[in-house]
């Protein structure tokens, strides 16, 4: 204040990342718009998840611990501790080239309030990686690969050639 510079918090603002068990299917985006902006709905315990994803029956686990252990752009990680499986959701954009790993073997992503990710945890304790990796960069090594070639072979023939004209007038 003495800098003239006010300060507001939000305190209604939910929470970047969470363990929750408190999960909510729908089949439409008109489903969804009409739970996410119900006044019950609650963002700060509750996820929405498309109606094709299955999960096993989730119960509440008021031990569950969730502690960020890296936060870079590309890569994300967690610790967790739970005594029943629990779902771990983050409100970073999910565009598809996330990939996720529980105690180093591969996990789903599961689509979670219509643009963001989550992942099933199961009991015990984790280490929950999340790290981008965008289809373009395999295709940009597949050009770069293949145009490395290309002109290999076009400098390698050029060589080929000169070489046969030298052979012949000698």
């Amino acid at each position: 204040k003495e800098s003239g510079w006010t300060i507001f918090e939000n305190t209604k603002a939910a929470p970047r990342y969470f363990l929750t068990h408190d999960v909510i299917s729908y089949r439409s985006m008109e489903e969804f718009e009409k739970i996410f902006f119900s006044p019950n709905f609650n963002p700060s315990q509750t996820i929405l998840i498309p109606s094709q994803n299955l999960l096993p029956t989730l119960k509440p686990d008021a031990t569950n611990e969730i502690q960020l252990v890296r936060y870079e752009p590309t890569r994300v990680i967690f610790e967790t501790k739970t005594q029943t499986p629990q779902l771990l959701y983050l409100s970073d954009a999910d565009d598809g080239n996330w990939r996720a790993s529980i105690d180093g073997m591969t996990s789903p992503i599961i689509q979670a309030n219509w643009a963001f990710r989550a992942v099933l945890v199961p009991a015990g304790t984790h280490r929950v990686e999340f790290w981008y990796l965008p289809t373009s960069f395999f295709a940009g090594i597949l050009i770069s690969t293949a145009s490395f070639l290309i002109l290999s072979l076009f400098i390698s023939l050029g060589r080929y050639k000169k070489s046969l004209g030298r052979v012949g007038k000698g």
